[in-house]
């Protein structure tokens, strides 16, 4: 500050010193009385009065704010210019800039769309749709359900009649075992047809312990069986055709799917063939029914046809053998039929193993004209193991 004075004061010393330097200030100075004053002298040197007078208050003014003066003279007149010291630059913190976010929408929690009681049909094991069936003939219908829901079933669970014909079937029936969420089982009913030709439909659910009913989903319909009954005449290939209206079981009475979706040599398997490959690699262009009878003593598999009339004159005809590439094939053939489906008659056997001879059938059924009839197909093992017993009724039917 002391330095700033002392400049100051300098500079003033200074301006004096030049003060007395400008032309025209003797005369100012030394002023001469007994002339006449010549007005344009008089008007000059008072402007330089005012002049210097101005800057001596500027630098006076400038004294008192620590301000450096710049002397800057022109043609006419003299004046000091501020020169204003530009301030010491300070460092400007950066603003933080704040960016508008968008705000985050809650994560719900997940919600369960899966019910507690829930039901997938699967398939229907015995009688499909329209099954042809004689008048008052007794059958089991068996549906193959999986538990889709969240709640595990049990034998408090019932099957329960809904709507429809009730066949003779009781009200309900009870679950047979406990059901796990994913796992499937097989829910029958026994029933028996009506006595009067048509087609009939029984409706069905599942019932919880709480009483509430359920069914399948996607819909929550109930399932069904609808049959025809009535008598229909088979030619062509029609057991081929429909030989999954027929009621499948292996030696233990276990039911078997229909058609199996592999070969299944333990608990016994059936499916259609179109164009089989017959023992030694004959391909033939009829399509096949193929059989697997279950391992073990006394393994066989078992199939029951829906009932239809035998006319006079009718021939069951087929081709029995060992399908291709099974050299321990080694099985029993049988047909019988059931008037009752209760009695059961048979009509021929045939052993037949790995070979290309096979058996050729033609069996009258003239006995039979006029009659609602059951035919069974029978295969089993003739040495207590099936490992590759794969056999064959190619082409089956009644022909006229």
């Amino acid at each position: 500050m002391k330095r700033h004075f002392l400049f100051a004061l300098l500079c003033f010393a200074g301006i004096l010193s030049l003060a007395a330097c400008l032309p025209g200030l003797p005369e100012f100075a030394v002023p001469t009385l007994a002339s006449t004053p010549d007005p344009n002298r008089v008007a000059t040197s008072v402007e330089k009065t005012v002049s210097i007078r101005q800057t001596i208050a500027a630098l006076e003014t400038q004294i008192a704010r620590g301000t450096s003066l710049v002397v800057v003279e022109t043609p006419q007149t003299t004046r000091i210019s501020p020169t204003v010291r530009p301030p010491t630059a300070t460092a400007t913190p950066a603003p933080t800039v704040i960016l508008p976010t968008q705000p985050v929408a809650p994560t719900a929690a997940p919600t369960s769309s899966v019910s507690c009681n829930a039901a997938t049909f699967i398939s229907d094991v015995t009688f499909p749709d329209k099954s042809v069936l004689s008048a008052e003939q007794s059958f089991t219908k068996v549906w193959r359900l999986k538990n889709s829901g969240t709640c595990a079933w049990n034998p408090s669970y019932t099957l329960v009649f809904v709507s429809g014909a009730q066949m003779g079937a009781p009200n309900e029936v009870a679950l047979p075992a406990s059901i796990k969420p994913g796992e499937t089982v097989d829910l029958t009913v026994n029933l028996i047809a009506p006595k009067d030709s048509g087609e009939y439909t029984g409706l069905w659910q599942l019932r919880a312990p709480d009483s509430q009913t359920f069914s399948t989903s996607p819909k929550n319909e109930p399932f069904w069986v609808k049959i025809i009954v009535g008598t229909t005449t088979m030619s062509g290939t029609s057991f081929v055709d429909a030989f999954c209206t027929a009621v499948w079981k292996n030696g233990t009475g276990a039911s078997l799917g229909c058609p199996a979706s592999r070969s299944n040599f333990t608990t016994g398997s059936l499916m259609r063939v179109d164009a089989p490959v017959l023992a030694g690699g004959t391909t033939d262009n009829e399509p096949a029914l193929v059989t697997i009878p279950a391992d073990g003593s006394d393994g066989k598999i078992i199939g029951r046809y829906p009932a239809f009339k035998v006319l006079a004159g009718d021939h069951f005809v087929a081709l029995l053998g060992c399908m291709n590439a099974s050299p321990k094939c080694s099985v029993t053939f049988k047909l019988s039929y059931t008037l009752d489906g209760s009695t059961v008659v048979d009509l021929g056997s045939w052993d037949r193993i790995y070979d290309q001879n096979w058996v050729k059938v033609n069996l009258d059924l003239s006995s039979l004209a006029d009659k609602s009839v059951q035919f069974i197909f029978t295969v089993g093992n003739k040495d207590g193991a099936s490992v590759d017993d794969t056999a064959f009724w190619l082409s089956p039917y009644i022909k006229r």
